[in-house]
């Protein structure tokens, strides 16, 4: 008696299954249970959650050592519009796995106040040594 009954996957909210799929470090299928909530309800939060969930499966990507699909996933995420500060933590991610011309495109959008500090974590990723002043400051507009 004491047992509990599964509620079928279409009778469960897609908000719920896509919180317990990141939870449980199941990347793809929350990226892909979050396209389908945008997808049938393109809301401001689910565009949020959308951009979030695709983060996350880049982050795993890239901690796997698959820094080619990282970099695709995060230069998609790109695409998905959003603060700048996602769009810092985006380029430096692109750069980590290697994209640094895309890292470095996406920099040169960023409000001028963002683009000093992130050009400098690009510099770092690429392995450059943080003194490359005259690069950062041509990054930066200045």
């Amino acid at each position: 008696m004491g047992q509990k009954l599964k509620q079928p996957k279409e009778m469960v909210p897609l908000a719920e299954r896509i919180a317990k799929a990141r939870h449980e470090g199941r990347t793809q299928q929350a990226l892909e249970l979050a396209r389908q909530l945008y997808k049938s309800d393109p809301t401001a939060e689910h565009l949020d959650l959308l951009r979030q969930a695709t983060f996350e499966r880049g982050q795993h990507l890239q901690n796997q050592g698959n820094l080619k699909d990282a970099a695709t996933v995060f230069a998609n995420a790109v695409d998905m519009g959003g603060p700048a500060e996602f769009h810092s933590r985006l380029a430096e991610k692109l750069a980590a796995c290697g994209a640094a011309p895309q890292a470095l495109k996406l920099v040169a959008q960023l409000p001028a106040d963002d683009r000093l500090w992130t050009a400098h974590d690009i510099a770092a990723a690429e392995g450059r040594p943080a003194g490359t002043q005259q690069r950062l400051r041509a990054i930066a507009g200045e």
